[in-house]
């Protein structure tokens, strides 16, 4: 049973992010989170890869000569199915981008819900379920972040090739760069808890209520590799209207609540998701076991109960969480047991 870091600020706006805050490399992971809770898989520039079909890049662009950098680099990276940009910027650059042999489709958008909206758009209308997406942006802010993601993602030719590869079973459904340093510690709901819920409930309506004590994790920044299925459902309950026109705030609006889905929405669709951490000569794939962010309600009872009986009473309890009901305690251990399983049912 995954054992995590009990913070003392758990409260219904659980403010901290106990996986991607931590998995950058052995050591921290080792720190917070037990060696078992991922299944982490090296992967050497020299091991054999098998011809894997070249993958959709989605780029958001705000402004033409960066784009165009950008695409050059990625152009070079290796071969894409095809390239899709979007753009939201003058008229001036649009025409530039037109001009470009970089670009197989070129979509102008409106200037609503930053890179996320036009990624839902062409989930929806241009890409099958199955579809492998790099989704990328040309993100303004702090160029060392920018620099971080990209690095992770698809900086070398070796990179992108065994994030294909770990993306080729038909189980995994996401690979994100792991929360850039300094950022860490604003990895959390932020107040966009609500959207989030309720857009997993319309989206998902099978599934049970996001609860607020969910751990949380999330591709901090918004580029990531992905199957199109994974968004494609909230593609379909969401239209322009849904997202407020720029500049937005820095909260509290449905696209900074869906950045925070992502992995909450591969879940829903069955499929893993992992982080990726760039070494000099490989990548490792730190993945989760599957319904990690679903199954809340058993991570939580390894880390409350210690704090209400001493250590020896609580005998190792099952994966399933059931909980020995003959211990003198048993009384108490049931009624947290049945407070916690009842939370948002």
């Amino acid at each position: 049973m995954p054992i995590t870091e009990l913070r003392q600020n758990i409260k219904p706006d659980y403010r901290t992010d106990p996986f991607s805050l931590v998995l950058t490399a052995s050591g921290e992971r080792q720190r917070a989170v037990d060696s078992h809770v991922y299944t982490c898989t090296p992967t050497s520039a020299a091991q054999p890869t098998a011809a894997l079909l070249p993958p959709t890049l989605v780029y958001h662009a705000f402004q033409a000569d960066e784009a165009l950098e950008n695409l050059t680099w990625l152009y070079n990276c290796g071969p894409w199915a095809q390239v899709i940009v979007s753009f939201s910027g003058s008229s001036a650059d649009l025409q530039k981008l037109e001009r470009s042999l970089l670009i197989d489709q070129l979509i102008p958008v409106a200037n609503r819900g930053r890179n996320i909206l036009p990624l839902l758009q062409i989930c929806k209308h241009q890409l099958s379920p199955d579809t492998v997406v790099l989704h990328l942006h040309g993100k303004r802010s702090l160029p060392a972040w920018r620099n971080h993601l990209e690095r992770q993602l698809v900086r070398d030719p070796v990179s992108r090739q065994q994030h294909l590869q770990w993306l080729a079973q038909p189980n995994h459904g996401v690979i994100a760069p792991t929360t850039f340093e300094p950022l860490r510690l604003h990895a959390t709901w932020e107040g966009n808890f609500t959207i989030a819920r309720d857009l997993l409930a319309r989206a998902y309506p099978e599934r049970p209520l996001l609860s607020p004590y969910s751990l949380l994790s999330f591709p901090a920044g918004g580029m990531f590799w992905f199957r199109a299925r994974v968004l494609q459902r909230m593609a379909a309950i969401l239209e322009e209207e849904h997202f407020p026109p720029e500049p937005l705030p820095p909260d509290r609006t449905v696209a900074h609540a869906l950045e925070r889905l992502v992995f909450h929405c591969c879940e829903a669709e069955g499929l893993q998701w992992a982080f990726a951490y760039q070494g000099n000569t490989s990548v490792t794939h730190l993945a989760n076991p599957p319904g990690l962010l679903e199954d809340w309600r058993d991570h939580y009872i390894a880390l409350l109960l210690p704090q209400l009986l001493e250590s020896e009473v609580l005998a190792a309890a099952p994966a399933s969480g059931v909980l020995a009901a003959r211990h003198p305690r048993g009384s108490l251990l049931r009624h947290w047991w049945k407070r916690l399983r009842n939370i948002n049912r």
